[in-house]
């Protein structure tokens, strides 16, 4: 039987994996633990960014009830978040949003002597 050298290359890795104390099977196993947690890693971080959205500033207002005339006092007054500029817009983070939210809740709930 002639001897190729895909062959030859497995002969040399089962000679090191033999060397280790490893068997194919093992080494297959470990590979395999190995590429799942690498591939695990870009999609959760994929995830955190479909998580994350922009608002433009009809849309904060409208989802604080408020006019986009007054979003923007309260930018200028620093009671809100600055805005993240993307190209010539303003964006806000829902996270922006929520904080805000939050923290106006809290102000309520510290002078009425409310706990959450």
């Amino acid at each position: 039987m002639e001897t190729t050298s895909q062959d030859n290359g497995l002969d040399i890795f089962d000679e090191a994996l033999n060397a280790r104390g490893t068997t194919m099977k093992t080494a297959c196993s470990d590979f395999g633990n190995a590429r799942q947690a690498v591939n695990t890693t870009p999609v959760s971080q994929e995830k955190q960014m479909d998580e994350i959205s922009l608002l433009n500033d009809k849309q904060v207002a409208d989802r604080l009830d408020i006019s986009p005339r007054t979003l923007r006092r309260l930018v200028a007054r620093a009671e809100f978040p600055q805005p993240l500029k993307v190209g010539r817009s303003s964006k806000w983070a829902t996270s922006d949003i929520t904080e805000y939210i939050d923290g106006i809740k809290a102000k309520r709930n510290a002078g009425s002597g409310v706990r959450k």
